[in-house]
């Protein structure tokens, strides 16, 4: 919620808003009708005040604090992040098969790309090199198409890192090919010989780049799989977080050429990917880019909500009166303690991540019910905020992988 409100009130003018209008958007942010936003936001004295004007009315603000917080990220943003953004966008258009995407579709993926809140309304438009908006009238909205194919882009962080760092990938057969995905299997994991031996096909096949034409490859191949693979693995390797809900994955089934059974393939190769499930949103992850639950190497914008969530861990506390608790924001007793407290209170790193936003974003494939859904590694169970992870550490049939 702390995050909720902070994005709320930085896309004010004055960075203020009266209580009475944060109750009018309860439902769009979220929050129940039981949630005082008063009694929450005395509890975070270093995040945010409570004003009252000369009309009795309250209002909430930042504190000095959090206000130069917001303005270092807006700089960092503005600088450093922005040109990030577009160079994203313009490899996620390069791996569409027509080099163009709806810019609602697009707009999905805010959270895990970062984007601007003015992306649609500014940040294409102020990149006609790179970008081109196109009204075709249609059901999904203005298209976003890529300006000029830029040849620098077409590396995917895949190669990148191989050709950095020599790395070998193929854990699975040991053999440093070049072609083969790095694989960390679940606890517990064991394929028959048939399937290591399909699984070893997989591994050898060369590398298809998702930024080359798939025209070619047949259907229901183990080389359009592994493309498919490649795809999504580069997919994931753009995100902040190294994470996509996959329902915003689907979204560009038809652009991206993915099959239908796309989470049947995904947990085949649970070596590569870990798959969640919050409620009914199924998160994807890239195992390689996390050592267990903790991401490797953190994009820079995320540290500003970490460093949110360092001061929010600074909570009020009660202390027992011989009436009733009395709430202290801040202030010395007579021993001059102070009574904000680091640490006291159970708070989350992940209450500070930028949350998927569901919506109408609903994984409605009937044919991926989830039926499937196994074989998941329990040293990323931290990953799911501390939720049960419906999976079970199980062999994966792979039978049905042509090779």
């Amino acid at each position: 919620m702390a995050l909720k409100l902070k994005e709320v009130l930085a896309k004010e003018k004055a960075h203020v808003m009266s209580l009475n209008d944060l109750g009018k958007l309860r439902k769009k942010m979220g929050v129940s009708r039981t949630k005082r936003f008063a009694s929450f936001a005395a509890s975070y004295p270093r995040v945010f005040n409570i004003n009252k004007d000369k009309d009795s009315v309250l209002w909430m603000e930042f504190t000095d604090e959090v206000e130069d917080l917001l303005e270092e990220e807006e700089q960092f943003r503005k600088h450093v992040h922005e040109p990030w953004v577009v160079g994203t966008l313009q490899k996620l258009l390069m791996l569409s098969a027509d080099r163009r995407l709806a810019i609602d579709k697009v707009g999905h993926l805010k959270h895990e790309l970062g984007l601007p809140d003015d992306f649609r309304t500014n940040l294409v438009h102020k990149y006609p090199q790179c970008f081109k908006v196109l009204d075709n009238g249609g059901s999904n909205g203005p298209l976003l198409e890529l300006a000029d194919w830029d040849p620098s882009l077409a590396i995917t962080a895949r190669e990148r890192k191989i050709k950095e760092e020599s790395c070998e990938f193929d854990d699975l057969i040991g053999e440093n090919t070049g072609y083969g995905f790095r694989i960390d299997n679940p606890k517990g994991y064991t394929l028959r010989k048939k399937q290591r031996e399909v699984m070893a096909c997989f591994q050898t096949l060369p590398f298809p780049s998702p930024y080359e034409d798939a025209s070619g490859l047949g259907q229901n191949s183990l080389e359009l799989e592994k493309r498919t693979v490649a795809l999504v693995h580069e997919f994931l390797s753009l995100t902040l977080r190294k994470r996509a809900v996959v329902n915003h994955i689907l979204h560009f089934r038809k652009e991206f050429r993915l099959p239908q059974r796309m989470l049947a393939l995904l947990l085949r190769h649970q070596g590569i990917f870990y798959v969640s499930l919050k409620g009914d949103i199924h998160t994807l992850f890239l195992k390689e880019a996390y050592e267990g639950s903790t991401l490797k190497e953190k994009n820079p914008l995320l540290d500003f909500n970490s460093r949110l969530g360092e001061l929010c861990r600074i909570r009020k506390v009660e202390t027992v009166g011989s009436n009733d608790a009395q709430i202290l924001h801040g202030q010395k007793d007579k021993e001059g303690q102070d009574h904000l407290l680091a640490n006291n209170e159970k708070v989350h790193d992940n209450d500070f991540d930028d949350k998927e936003d569901s919506g109408e974003d609903e994984f409605t494939d009937e044919e991926e019910s989830g039926e499937d859904d196994k074989g998941c590694n329990e040293q990323y169970a931290d990953l799911d905020d501390g939720l049960d992870d419906p999976y079970t550490e199980s062999s994966t049939d792979l039978d049905d992988i042509r090779p």
